[in-house]
């Protein structure tokens, strides 16, 4: 199903649980791991990060982690179809955008695809044949994670997709450390101190080489502003989230990350 992965306010990046790896959904007041689209529980939380994403050595404080769920009143069930049908898309979650609905009076359950609303019309209400139909309303739907709880809901766009950053601090301080790396060099340049340490690492320049700067220039460039409208901000709140996460996760973790030996 074509879907995109929703971020709007009400998902923040709490400092006391991204030592968890998790995020704050603040509308349904439940945790979010983000790299599974996924919204759970405090019940389910941890012990989600722990059995998929934790290295069994990482360890972390499952009273601390009780603390900060009770303190942000995180709910400890699931809530109900009732409440969520209709409701403003959810962000931590994929909206699935072509998803199809049931036309059945009273029914307007929603299917992944056509086989399995197919299989829905003769086995819930008896249409079979030449009897089903072929065309169906397209509508858009999530679901809080692949697993127990995977029904689809119907949900609408939400009217504003951008990310408030707490800090844009950094984000200059990334954007000045880029420009000097990207300073203007000459292709042809053979003294040494003019190539720059990026240009080393890709060897973009040996693969340049050659090439009028002009022509080079000539094929490539920034995303219009009907491109990717979602990228800027997922790239900038992943990497917020990242650094963080930095400065609280436990230091088995960041020994981990900072280790080239990949049999720790």
């Amino acid at each position: 199903m074509p879907s995109v992965f929703v971020l709007t306010s009400d998902l923040v990046s709490n400092p006391r649980l991204q030592q968890f790896l998790l995020q704050h959904q603040v509308r349904f007041q439940m945790l979010c791991y983000t790299a599974c689209h996924i919204l759970l529980t405090a019940r389910t939380g941890l012990a989600h990060v722990r059995a998929n994403h934790m290295p069994a050595y990482a360890r972390v404080s499952e009273e601390e982690y009780r603390v900060v769920c009770a303190e942000l009143m995180i709910r400890n069930e699931y809530p109900s179809l009732n409440e969520l049908d209709w409701g403003v898309a959810i962000s931590g979650l994929d909206m699935f955008t072509k998803t199809l609905a049931c036309g059945v009076e009273d029914c307007g359950k929603l299917f992944a695809s056509g086989g399995a609303i197919r299989k829905h019309y003769a086995g819930a209400h008896g249409v079979k044949g030449a009897q089903i139909p072929t065309r169906y309303n397209i509508t858009a739907a999530q679901r809080m994670d692949n697993n127990h709880h995977r029904m689809l809901f119907h949900v609408a766009p939400p009217p504003d997709q951008s990310i408030p950053l707490l800090n844009k601090d950094w984000i200059t301080k990334l954007n000045e450390e880029i420009e000097d790396v990207m300073k203007a060099i000459e292709l042809d340049a053979t003294d040494a101190r003019y190539i720059n340490a990026l240009l080393r690492k890709t060897k973009w320049l040996e693969h340049a080489r050659g090439y009028e700067p002009m022509e080079l220039r000539s094929l490539v460039g920034l995303p219009t502003a009907d491109e990717f409208p979602q990228l800027k901000q997922a790239v900038e709140w992943i990497i917020e989230t990242a650094m963080n996460t930095s400065g609280i996760a436990p230091t088995a973790l960041l020994q981990r990350l900072n280790t080239k030996n990949m049999a720790l």
